[in-house]
């Protein structure tokens, strides 16, 4: 009898295999109630997202552009500055 029952249990095979097992869960997950709350946390997520004052990476480009360039002329007109500045103090 025991040989009958180890052999019933070893043909005994689940209804899919481990490999259709994560597809298998998440179909559960998808049909349970953790999918609404997946589905309403994406979509309060994406709201949220939305209402953030955001940018592209082209237009942040743009503007880093924009500040190195500016940064590198404040920085000619300061050593010009300087200069006459310390050209007023030779002839003074």
């Amino acid at each position: 009898m025991a040989d009958q029952d180890s052999a019933s249990r070893s043909s005994a095979r689940p209804p899919f295999g481990f490999g259709d097992l994560p597809d298998r869960m998440l179909e559960m997950l998808r049909a349970s109630p953790a999918g609404e709350i997946e589905k309403h946390l994406r979509a309060g997520l994406q709201q949220g997202i939305e209402r953030l004052d955001l940018v592209t990476r082209e237009e942040f480009e743009v503007q880093r552009d924009m500040v190195e360039r500016l940064r590198a002329r404040v920085e000619a007109l300061e050593a010009r500055l300087a200069e006459l500045e310390h050209r007023g103090d030779e002839e003074a």
